[in-house]
């Protein structure tokens, strides 16, 4: 999606929930303050059509803003990952439990343990949408993104603590993935040994 696309539907879903706002409040100072000699017409049909405009222009505006704010997070946060990714490309990470190319030398640091946690929410559009899935049943694709961003960062923080303390390998990597008590939010904890190789 290019920026201008993406600026124009944003201005589009602000600009149409403030005149929604705007109209309402004219709807509310036209009850209460009719012309001399208009007769009163019915509160009753108004109010339903009023009732049921302002939370559906709302429902609507979220959806917009979850489209265009909650790819824009993804896609950054995406493209931020693939560069730290390549960044960190000269340290190996492995999930079996021993250590590959150890080495021996007496002055390499000893293996340590590092644990990297990360938290993301998924923006109103995708939690709309899983609650829909979760009627119909099958896989929640948008779902299944946020897991591989909170797994890939969950690792690369654990490589940077691991390259910052000077190691260049890590090995036993493990997961544990849940739900917290925000709508739409994975928990992702990573943990793994972190040691010296051979270069």
């Amino acid at each position: 999606m290019r920026p201008g696309t993406t600026i124009a539907i944003l201005l589009f879903a602000v600009l149409g929930s403030l005149t929604t706002v705007a109209l309402a409040d004219v709807y509310v100072v036209d009850q209460q303050l009719p012309l001399m000699g208009q007769e009163e017409v019915d509160p009753v049909s108004d109010t339903i059509i009023w009732d049921i405009l302002i939370p559906f222009s709302g429902f609507i505006g979220l959806i917009v803003l979850g489209l265009v704010c909650g790819k824009i997070n993804e896609n950054n946060h995406l493209k931020r990952l693939k560069q730290r990714e390549s960044q960190s490309r000269d340290v190996l990470v492995t999930e079996i439990k021993s250590y590959p190319f150890h080495s021996s030398h007496p002055q390499a640091p000893p293996p340590a343990v590092y644990i990297g946690e990360v938290v993301i929410a998924a923006d109103y559009l995708k939690t709309f949408l899983a609650s829909l899935r979760n009627i119909f049943g099958g896989e929640v694709k948008s779902f299944t993104i946020l897991l591989e961003r909170a797994r890939r960062e969950a690792v690369l923080r654990i490589v940077e603590q691991a390259r910052t303390a000077g190691y260049n390998a890590v090995c036993n990597v493990r997961f544990e993935t849940t739900a917290i008590g925000l709508a739409g939010s994975v928990a992702v904890v990573a943990a793994g040994t972190a040691y010296y190789r051979n270069p």
